[in-house]
């Protein structure tokens, strides 16, 4: 599988994707150190994403609905848009509980472009090629992984965490505009979306979880590799500057490193 192989609009998609998965990775590592500057102590930073991951939770159920009955790249664009005023509101945050408004938005945000982009994805892939797609979309995204974080350590290092995010802003805001310029070409049919549907797809869902088969123990071990992720990794920025002694840069660049 070859990019050129791909149609027009799915490398277009796949560009603004990493363009945006680049934004975000150069922010997501320094967000509990962002917060300690706007006066957090570590409790309130584990509280600060105990409640992002709340409401990722509670919207992520509607985005793959929202997903469904408009559209993947309507969906995307929406989601972008929430997204890119998260990171605004981020950015201007005067304290950390203002900060929890941005986790909403972001919540928003991205409880309607995860579902949707690995179906777009899915649809889109030429014939008999869907695993390489996958694979091959995949294998680009690790740039962003590698990209972000090195940009964004150097960043908070040099310059210091505003200017960081005003670039993680400003590059995500290019995303969103690719986002948007694909959804234009698609029609939009609000009339398709009935709340009644969405709880009898939950009613599927559920069911295919209490069966006690593979979907089940595959709900269980994500749930705990989840739940051991998020009890390390809020907590990582302050352990490695401030105890194993690595600077902003440095630790961009651990990330980076543990990325590849």
């Amino acid at each position: 599988m070859k990019l050129s192989d791909m149609s027009r609009e799915l490398r277009w998609f796949i560009l603004a994707t990493i363009v945006a998965n680049t934004s975000s990775r150069m922010t997501q590592p320094f967000v509990p150190l962002y917060l300690e500057k706007l006066g957090a102590t570590i409790e309130q930073v584990g509280i600060y994403f105990t409640i992002a991951i709340i409401f990722g939770i509670v919207f992520r159920v509607f985005g793959g609905w929202i997903s469904d009955n408009i559209g993947r790249l309507p969906t995307m664009a929406i989601g972008s848009l929430f997204g890119l005023i998260a990171t605004l509101a981020f950015v201007l945050a005067p304290t950390w509980e203002f900060a929890i408004f941005s986790a909403l938005l972001s919540g928003i945000g991205t409880s309607l472009v995860s579902p949707s982009y690995q179906a777009y994805i899915a649809e889109e892939a030429p014939d008999g090629a869907v695993g390489s797609t996958f694979g091959l979309i995949e294998s680009l995204f690790f740039i962003c992984q590698i990209i972000g974080p090195l940009l964004g350590g150097f960043l908070v290092e040099n310059t210091g965490y505003r200017i960081m995010l005003w670039t993680a802003f400003l590059i995500y805001g290019i995303a969103t505009v690719i986002r948007i310029a694909l959804a234009r070409k698609k029609s939009v049919q609000l009339k398709q979306m009935r709340f009644n549907h969405l709880i009898h797809d939950m009613r599927k869902t559920l069911a295919f979880i209490r069966a006690g088969g593979l979907i089940t123990w595959m709900f269980i071990t994500d749930g705990l590799l989840d739940a051991s992720s998020q009890a390390v990794m809020p907590f990582m920025p302050k352990y490695a500057t401030e105890i194993a002694g690595i600077t902003e840069s440095g630790y961009g660049g651990l990330i980076a490193f543990l990325s590849i």
